[in-house]
């Protein structure tokens, strides 16, 4: 074989290796997913977009609960699903076994309601519709708050947290669910 030819198989070889080491690099430091940051009067909103798939969505979880089943239900104008600890996007160290994602009910009193638990119960539809089908899937924004049920900043540059317990929550303001990320509208 020619000596020019074996350099070049060589050099694209190295440029290969180089460029999966490079790439391994980059993605070896995903432990969370992109975090998205709105400033609160009181403190930061943090939000994540996450991809709900039939791999990695529940809607029951057989003596979940010390009280029986969870059962997916839509009620009060709220829900909740459940994602195994291993296939969420952010870290859960404490978690035994599954993230509780956790739709908040819309209050009597919130202006608007009947349109915001609509709006609701239409994601609902559509996340059982992917679940029970086994295709598709559903992109929500998922809400992690320092001030809401364990969220910890680990690093602030870059930005990191993790779940200290098992509940995060969709992103909701005053009883309508918000479907992006950063400031609100």
């Amino acid at each position: 074989m020619n000596k020019n030819i074996k350099k070049i198989m060589v050099s694209t070889g190295l440029v290969i290796c180089l460029l999966i080491v490079c790439f391994a690099i980059a993605t070896a430091d995903e432990d969370n997913a992109m975090i998205y940051t709105a400033k609160g009067k009181y403190w930061n909103y943090y939000h994540i977009k996450f991809t709900l798939t039939p791999d990695n969505t529940l809607l029951t979880l057989k003596d979940y609960y010390k009280y029986g089943p969870s059962k997916y239900e839509f009620a009060d104008g709220g829900f909740q699903i459940f994602i195994p600890k291993n296939k969420f996007p952010i870290l859960a160290p404490n978690c035994k076994g599954y993230i509780i994602l956790r739709m908040p009910g819309t209050l009597d009193d919130i202006p608007h309601k009947e349109q915001y638990i609509a709006e609701k119960k239409t994601l609902f539809d559509r996340i059982k519709e992917m679940k029970e089908s086994g295709k598709g899937q559903v992109d929500v924004v998922v809400q992690l708050n320092e001030s809401d049920f364990g969220i910890k900043v680990i690093s602030k540059n870059p930005l990191k947290v993790e779940v200290e317990g098992t509940n995060v929550f969709f992103r909701d303001s005053h009883g309508r669910y918000i479907d992006y990320v950063g400031d609100l509208k």
